[in-house]
């Protein structure tokens, strides 16, 4: 097990290159969340040069993801479409939550629309959070005397021929 830490004022790449077995699992994720304390940004994690993984260090990326997570970070992985941690990605479904990517330029591509797109929710969701706290009768027009709205007293029947 290889690991190698560049850093830059925007992300942190983490080069991986070996064999990643069980036994290496404890001291893969201490680097990787390591990294993810160190880094200024993003964690790109590179592991084209990765010749065999086994699934029980799926841990190591797990722990990483939960500390970037509550860093406000994110963690994503470049690999082969076929490539060993791809591959495990996949098959325990962590891929939907650990991004993955062809090279590291797409990877910090993916990383900067990920993050737009949770800044556009972010101001959709406030826009929701004010419309929740207006004062009840600027979210809904009450209903006129007698209970019922004029969409409801005279309902519109369509005849299907």
């Amino acid at each position: 097990m290889e690991l190698h830490l560049t850093t830059t004022p925007t992300h942190t790449v983490v080069t991986a290159a070996g064999r990643f077995t069980d036994a290496e699992t404890v001291e893969l994720r201490r680097r990787l969340v390591d990294a993810v304390g160190r880094s200024t940004g993003d964690v790109v994690v590179d592991v084209r040069a990765v010749t065999s993984f086994d699934d029980g260090c799926l841990a190591a990326f797990t722990g990483a993801r939960s500390r970037a997570k509550f860093l406000r970070r994110r963690l994503a992985v470049v690999d082969a479409d076929g490539g060993a941690v791809s591959l495990a990605l996949r098959r325990s479904g962590l891929h939907a939550r650990i991004g993955s990517y062809p090279d590291v330029d797409a990877a910090r591509a993916g990383l900067v629309e990920d993050r737009a797109a949770r800044a556009r929710l972010t101001l959709h969701l406030g826009t929701l959070d004010e419309a929740r706290d207006a004062p009840s009768d600027e979210r809904r027009a009450r209903p006129p005397a007698g209970g019922r709205t004029p969409a409801l007293a005279n309902p519109v029947r369509h005849v299907v021929a």
